[in-house]
């Protein structure tokens, strides 16, 4: 099995915002995801899917 590093981060952003109670705010969410895709390791459609994610567990 070969390990993907953009999988995984996308994995851990992904459980963070189902966590309950929430350990992290909406806004450091973005901010790590964006950093994360400076680095080249996160694409903007991953991006995308975060915040759709978001956006999902705050209606």
């Amino acid at each position: 099995m070969d390990f993907s590093m953009r999988d995984y981060i996308k994995k851990l952003f992904m459980s963070e915002i189902r966590k309950i109670p929430r350990h992290m705010a909406d806004y450091q969410i973005i901010l790590n995801a964006a950093g994360w895709h400076d680095k080249g390791f996160l694409t903007i459609y991953d991006l995308e899917e975060i915040q759709t994610a978001l956006n999902n567990r705050n209606q």
